[in-house]
């Protein structure tokens, strides 16, 4: 990148501490985001995305062990910010939308004075002020009727009256940095078209940097500039979309691509990946996918590579599909 990025992670490593044995949930994560783009973090459930994420936001549990190199944030070192410097950031200048929408929400609490909320906080925005701005928060995000909306309670919205309300909160602080945790789970097709298009219109607008945490490769690929694949806690390939869609390099990216549907596939060209995911609470080989791999050989047992096979295009793998773009 010719100019510095806006969050910068470096050698990522997370532990959790469990009665059955630590679990290595997350080893040596790397990647940057440069301002105003989007970012996919792929791969199957159980790979480490949602992790990473929280350990950048700072908001795993002391169960959890985490160490890094580097996490910069516009500048702002997270590694060593106090508790009260990281509160001041999370939520204005980095905020996260998670899964599930109506649990994230408070119960108890009109959605109203939740954003009004996270107007006063971060934007010293009272009284009059503050709920003008939150009505006009539900209506950026298309509620209907955002004035009889503000009382609403989240029990009495569907999922993705909720899912946009989630939204607004996000927006409401003007962040630089979001992070999207699977945005769209659990809400029919339309639906989900309607919210990614309200999350890349909303950071096409304020050029925000995004990082879009999914498994689905196709809704990706729609919406994100960039790619980082995961499994079992590494990141195996980066890349630009037509770097990942048109010359996939690592035996894991290509059988993930095999196994998601798209509008040209027919029920006999998909594929389930062989195997699952290694018990991550057990000494693990240098490279993860190796029991689960078609082109593991003898030299899988060094230590992991990083090959930049472009300037955009990086796989850790001793046996990639392509050596070279």
């Amino acid at each position: 990148m010719t100019t510095p990025p806006l969050l910068d992670v470096r050698n990522l490593t997370v532990d959790f501490a469990t009665r059955d044995g630590t679990v290595h949930a997350v080893e040596n994560v790397s990647f940057q985001l440069a301002r105003g783009e989007t970012m996919g973090l792929v791969g199957e459930s159980g790979s480490g995305k949602s992790v990473s994420a929280f350990a950048v936001m700072r908001l795993l549990g002391k169960s959890a062990n985490v160490r890094a190199e580097r996490i910069d944030v516009g500048g702002h070192d997270l590694l060593t910010a106090s508790e009260a410097a990281v509160d001041a950031l999370r939520g204005k200048r980095m905020t996260i939308i998670f899964q599930n929408a109506r649990s994230a929400l408070n119960p108890i609490r009109p959605i109203g004075q939740q954003i009004v909320d996270v107007l006063r906080t971060h934007r010293g925005m009272i009284g009059k002020d503050a709920r003008k701005a939150a009505v006009a928060a539900l209506a950026e995000v298309r509620i209907p009727d955002p004035e009889r909306r503000y009382h609403a309670y989240p029990f009495e919205l569907s999922g993705g009256m909720c899912q946009r309300v989630m939204i607004a909160l996000a927006f409401a602080s003007e962040p630089e940095l979001l992070i999207a945790d699977e945005p769209t789970t659990g809400l029919d097709v339309t639906t989900q078209a309607v919210i990614m298009d309200l999350i890349r219109e909303k950071s096409s607008q304020r050029r925000m940097s995004t990082i879009l945490i999914t498994h689905d490769l196709t809704l990706a690929a729609e919406y994100c500039d960039r790619f980082a694949v995961m499994h079992a806690g590494h990141i195996v390939e980066q890349g630009t979309t037509s770097d990942i869609f048109e010359r996939a390099a690592h035996p894991y990216t290509g059988l993930l691509m095999q196994a998601t549907p798209h509008g040209a596939s027919r029920l006999e060209d998909l594929a389930a990946i062989p195997g699952t995911l290694p018990d991550l609470r057990r000494d693990l080989p240098p490279c993860r996918f190796v029991h689960r791999c078609p082109r593991a050989a003898p030299v899988c047992a060094a230590a992991l590579p990083r090959r930049a096979l472009d300037a955009s295009h990086e796989v850790s793998c001793h046996m990639p599909w392509k050596e070279s773009a």
